[in-house]
């Protein structure tokens, strides 16, 4: 099973039509383009509560976070060019205010908890993994059913299995995911795993379908672009029945 799915990703990754053919034609498609979903999902998840976990147990308390923060104001005025103004009153007064945020922030800290702060902490963890691939499955199916609408108006062919089986294959590239406690390669890995995906997704309900890559794409984006159009209309309207309101 393993071995196959990997066949299967590395074709989506390929845009390999042949690919999404076969799992169209499938017997089990729907089960494991939701195996896939779920696979991806939780190996990305895992990864970021790995990350947080670690550095929740490994962070220094939050007396010394708080002077680590207070000599960083400082030293960012102390390196400041000279002004019009009174430095040290002014980073007086910004330290009297961050002091207020720090004391609610500590008070917060400190509040008992009903189990010890490690324990609660892996708790949490194993909540964001295991909710992750949920959320996941819940966009994906309710996007999807909008668009194997919009292309069955189109003369789309797809049941609703075969139109969810292959549009899961667009999850593949957010693998990249597992890169996001990465700061430097976060944004960049998001950009990639986006569009690689709406590509893979396009093709999916191209190949699902029986219909051409300009429809299928049009089926696509038709669910997004309606609804900002008309926010966008909404918006545009508002503002000149205010305008002429005065």
């Amino acid at each position: 099973m393993i071995k196959e799915l990997l066949h299967t990703a590395r074709g989506a990754l390929l845009l390999d039509e042949e690919t999404f053919a076969d799992l169209k034609t499938s017997h089990n498609v729907f089960a494991r383009g939701v195996l896939l979903i779920v696979i991806v999902s939780l190996i990305v998840s895992l990864v970021g509560s790995a990350v947080q976990l670690v550095g929740g147990l490994t962070a220094p308390p939050f007396s010394a976070q708080r002077r680590s923060i207070e000599q960083e104001i400082s030293r960012a005025f102390r390196s400041m060019p000279g002004m019009d103004v009174d430095m040290e009153v002014l980073e007086e007064m910004i330290l009297d205010w961050t002091s207020i945020g720090l004391d609610i922030a500590e008070s917060i800290d400190q509040l008992p908890t009903p189990l010890p702060r490690p324990a609660g902490n892996i708790l949490r963890a194993m909540g964001s993994t295991v909710s992750a691939p949920l959320l996941r499955l819940s966009g994906w199916m309710f996007f999807t059913l909008i668009v194997f609408v919009v292309a069955k108006l189109m003369g789309g062919r797809a049941t609703v299995q075969e139109m969810l089986g292959t549009t899961a294959l667009y999850i593949i590239p957010h693998i990249a995911g597992v890169l996001n406690p990465i700061a430097c390669l976060r944004t960049l890995a998001w950009v990639v795993a986006t569009v690689w995906g709406i590509v893979i997704y396009v093709k999916a309900t191209a190949v699902a379908n029986e219909i051409d890559n300009g429809r299928a794409a049009l089926a696509v984006f038709l669910p997004v672009l309606v609804p900002v159009f008309l926010l966008m209309v909404t918006f545009t309207i508002g503002v000149l029945a205010a305008l002429t309101g005065q």
